[in-house]
């Protein structure tokens, strides 16, 4: 594997440190994506999009209580029934992240940003969970 023991641009003057070790084939898929700024544009800007379509539907929802501002790959929700909506996500398959047992998180879900289709995925089941 390779370990990058590098800073990686976050946003605005912020850098992530890349410094853990990781394996072969996500070394590769890392070196290609390095290696083709269109391509890493291309992904920013749709992970950029899908982030802000999932928000606005979220915030949208009247079962929802909070979508926090977020400047990362997921989205910080607070939703009544937290816990059981993990669960039942994770039935379905959908992992989310419970965080209600996070310091100021009450009734948190972290939800990652996906693909369109992962993101449809969870939009429709959290319509009807919720």
């Amino acid at each position: 594997g390779v370990e990058p023991g590098f800073l990686a641009p976050a946003h605005g003057d912020s850098y992530y440190i890349l410094d853990e070790p990781i394996g072969d084939d996500l070394s590769r898929a890392a070196l290609q994506a390095l290696s083709s700024p269109e391509y890493t544009q291309n992904t920013i800007n749709t992970l950029l999009a899908e982030r802000a379509r999932v928000a606005e539907a979220l915030e949208k929802h009247p079962g929802v209580k909070r979508v926090f501002p977020s400047d990362a790959n997921f989205l910080l929700v607070q939703v009544s029934g937290a816990r059981h909506i993990y669960e039942s996500l994770a039935k379905r398959g959908i992992i989310v992240r419970y965080r209600g047992d996070q310091i100021h998180c009450d009734d948190g879900l972290r939800i990652t940003i996906g693909t369109a289709a992962e993101n449809d995925a969870l939009l429709k089941a959290l319509h009807e969970l919720l």
